[in-house]
């Protein structure tokens, strides 16, 4: 499963036309992931969590998932992101 995660995120980012996302819900692990991966992403309900839970339940962060949080993320939130698992809203602030 890990291997089609990742060979799926890499299909979202090479692709040659932009890739739009939407969040009805909560998005943890792999579909935090799938919406980074996204060009465009739109979230519906403000109050949806999107959380790298990986770190938090005591497993490490797969290359490719670091990488998509690395290039998708500001160095401050990829930071909180990765290491601590921090728990992020769509709301707007």
């Amino acid at each position: 499963m890990l291997k089609a995660g990742a060979e799926m995120t890499e299909r979202l980012l090479t692709f040659p036309y932009p890739v739009g996302a939407v969040c009805t819900g909560h998005a943890i692990a792999m579909g935090a992931f799938l919406l980074l991966s996204a060009d465009y992403r739109i979230g519906t309900n403000p109050e949806a969590k999107i959380q790298v839970n990986e770190v938090l339940i005591g497993l490490t962060l797969p290359h490719f998932a670091i990488e998509v949080c690395r290039q998708r993320l500001t160095p401050a939130h990829f930071s909180l992101a990765a290491t601590t698992a921090t728990r992020m809203t769509s709301k707007a602030r």
